[in-house]
């Protein structure tokens, strides 16, 4: 029972991280879009210096973004697999535990 009880926390624990990592994706291409969008309908009446200005300065927003992004993403894997392992291991610490008090009872002086 024991060992059904870890694997469904660990589930869910894997079910609320993919939801997070969807949340953050989500915000992520959305807010490129957006910076795209804005950067598009501003380059239409600037000159080609001041386009590729806009251009360079959005190129950098993104990239900036993006690097913000990968940290999150990987701040959010290593939460998710620390709080699984932590299951694991009490799963695990309570299996030896139960093993050894039933085995020293059956091997206790009688």
């Amino acid at each position: 029972m024991n060992n059904v009880k870890t694997l469904n926390d660990i589930s869910q624990i894997f079910v609320h991280t993919v939801q997070e990592l969807a949340s953050q994706q989500t915000a992520f291409m959305e807010a490129n879009v957006e910076a795209m969008q804005n950067a598009a309908s501003a380059y239409r009446e600037a000159d080609p210096n001041a386009r590729l200005a806009q251009q360079s300065d959005l190129y950098r927003d993104i990239m900036e973004r993006s690097v913000d992004h990968v940290s999150a993403v990987a701040e959010t894997v290593s939460g998710c697999c620390c709080e699984a392992m932590d299951h694991v291991a009490e799963a695990a610490a309570s299996s030896v535990d139960k093993a050894t008090h039933h085995g020293s009872s059956e091997h206790a002086p009688k």
